[in-house]
Order: C-alpha cells, then sequence, then structure tokens
C-alpha cells in the first residue's frame, strides 16, 4: 500500500495547483530514524491534515464514523497497525502524528481512507498514482504524479 505518500502527498500539496503557487520543497533524510525523518516538513501543515476530517464529515457522516472507528482500533491495536504498515512505516506514521499533534491511529485511518471507501464512489474506477526519477542537467529529481478521481478531492 503507499498510504504513507498519499498522506504526506496531500499534506505538502494543499497550497499547490493554485495559479502563482509552487509547492513546497524539502529534502527527507533517510538516514534518519523512521520516527524523525518527517518532523521538519509536517508541522506546517497540521491544519490541513485536521481539515481533511473535516472535509470527509461534510462529505459523509457515515464515512466519517468508520474512519473514526478505525482510527481508534489502530490506536488501541499496535500489532494490526504494524502489520498493516510494515517495516518503517509504522515509524513514519508516528513522526507524521507527532508533526500534526494527532494519534498514529489517526494518520493510518486517514492514510486508509481511499482504500477503505474508494469502492463504493469510483464505479469501478480507481485514483492511479506514479513516482518516477529523473536526472535533468546532472541533477537527480523525483517526480511524483496522480490523478484524484474522488468527487470532493
Amino acid at each position: 500500500t503507499m498510504s504513507l505518500p498519499l498522506v504526506v502527498c496531500a499534506l505538502l500539496t494543499a497550497g499547490a495547483g493554485r495559479p502563482g503557487t509552487a509547492g513546497a520543497r524539502f529534502a527527507l533524510n533517510l538516514d534518519l530514524p523512521p520516527e524523525q525523518r518527517w518532523s521538519h516538513i509536517v508541522p506546517a501543515y497540521a491544519a490541513d491534515f485536521h481539515r481533511a476530517f473535516e472535509e470527509i464529515a461534510a462529505f459523509s457522516k457515515s464515512e466519517a464514523m468508520e474512519v473514526s472507528a478505525v482510527a481508534a482500533l489502530l490506536d488501541r491495536d499496535h500489532a494490526l497497525r504494524r502489520r498493516l504498515f510494515p517495516g518503517e512505516l509504522d515509524g513514519e506514521m508516528s513522526s507524521v502524528a507527532a508533526g500534526v499533534n494527532a494519534s498514529v491511529g489517526r494518520v493510518a485511518a486517514l492514510s486508509l481512507f481511499y482504500d477503505l471507501t474508494a469502492a463504493r464512489h469510483s464505479s469501478g474506477k480507481a485514483c492511479a498514482g506514479v513516482v518516477a526519477q529523473a536526472a535533468a542537467g546532472g541533477a537527480a529529481r523525483v517526480i511524483h504524479g496522480r490523478n484524484l478521481d474522488y468527487h470532493f478531492a
């Protein structure tokens, strides 16, 4: 699953896409422990993270309740969360959670939102994403693109 990158992408692109606005640029140090990698990036997007739950509730009260229930479950059942987000992902979730002042379960539930609900809204279609690395002028760049087919995205 690409759930953590989806959450981070949503947070980082919250201000992008407005005419005349460039997305922010950050250096992510993968040599840091997973629990520290995002600490310098996500605090600026805390309001956007919490607004995402408000948007879900405005879109569908039942889906907001489902996401909240999943968040509570993942906060209680750490073993389940580590199975759903193996390896370093759980540690990165902790870093994002600390940065936006939310529980790890809430971060995990928001990152699972699309997976939990897309089948009900997409008529069999789904969002697609691509990540690529390109060398331009001797400097490597990471390029991320995604279509968002949710009607409130």
